[in-house]
């Protein structure tokens, strides 16, 4: 199974700035020091490189269906209101997409009619 890489941030001197790379679990804090320099020309400190912002999935974490997300009929033993969550949420991000199109398709139109009478 392949794990997925963690995110870590290397804070940058003398600024309130931080680069962001990905580590995966058989790489160490050298090997992100090394993309930064090699990559950005940026010489960054081990200590500077904050390693624990984000933590690995365990494996059962990431086995774990989404129950009641896509509509699946097989769901194991879960209290209805996590259910009801899930639907509402899916609910809601349907009504957003589709309000989005919307309006892209309306600023599509706009734009092609001030093109049009602009000529």
């Amino acid at each position: 199974m392949d794990i997925t890489p963690r995110r870590v941030f290397g804070r940058l001197h003398d600024t309130h700035l931080s680069v962001c790379d990905y580590m995966f679990e058989d790489e160490g804090v050298e090997d992100c020091t090394a993309r930064c320099q090699e990559l950005l020309d940026i010489t960054l400190a081990p200590d500077d490189v904050e390693v624990d912002a984000e933590r690995l999935p365990e494996p059962e974490e990431l086995e774990k269906p989404m129950c009641g997300l896509m509509g699946d009929e097989e769901e194991e033993e879960t209290d209805g209101e996590d259910v009801v969550n899930a639907q509402a949420s899916w609910e809601k991000w349907k009504k957003s997409y589709i309000g989005t199109m919307i309006g892209a398709g309306i600023a599509v139109v706009v734009s092609g009619l001030f093109m049009y009478l602009e000529n």
